[in-house]
């Protein structure tokens, strides 16, 4: 079980998603691609919302829902859920709904290897935290440190909002 509350973006677990290295086979060649599932009603996650629509990115995932057919509109009820009306060609551009994922390089190097590994998260982190990333983060504490003692927890938290908007603009990996 992960808890929204202690995500850490920075995992290997949570690279390995972004990166959409751990889907299933079946995944690379999706045959429910644009619309062609024939289901009345298609959930996905909302990548790019915090771009398209910061109002309604609260930073514990945002769903987006295709209603496809009249049956699916008469089954789910709108009235019980807070929602936001986008076009299909807005999302378009950051959600991969048209096509396939590509198959990622090191996917097979993974899931051959993770049972032959006594911990699999080193082995993950070996793979998606190679050591820039590791000293990248460790030179971040030392700032995030650096800053609660010399300007306090006011200064920390001002300094906090503005990184956090910065690395939101300039993010590759969540959207």
């Amino acid at each position: 079980t992960v808890l929204h509350s202690h995500i850490d973006r920075n995992s290997a677990y949570m690279q390995l998603m972004f990166q959409k290295a751990d889907l299933r086979p079946i995944c690379y060649q999706c045959p429910c691609k644009s619309g062609k599932s024939n289901s009345d009603i298609t959930i996905a996650d909302y990548w790019g919302i915090n771009k398209l629509h910061p109002e309604m990115d609260d930073d514990k995932g945002t769903s987006m829902l295709y209603i496809n057919t009249e049956k699916g509109k008469a089954y789910f009820d709108m009235s019980q859920v807070h929602y936001l009306e986008t076009p299909y060609e807005e999302a378009l551009p950051i959600n991969v709904i048209e096509q396939s994922s590509k198959w990622h390089p090191k996917r097979n190097y993974f899931y051959d290897n993770m049972d032959k590994k006594k911990s699999i998260i080193k082995f993950m982190n070996s793979i998606w935290n190679p050591w820039h990333l590791q000293l990248r983060r460790a030179i971040m504490r030392v700032i995030k440190f650096s800053l609660r003692h010399f300007v306090g927890h006011t200064g920390y938290d001002c300094a906090k909002k503005i990184y956090l908007t910065v690395r939101r603009k300039n993010d590759r990996y969540y959207g």
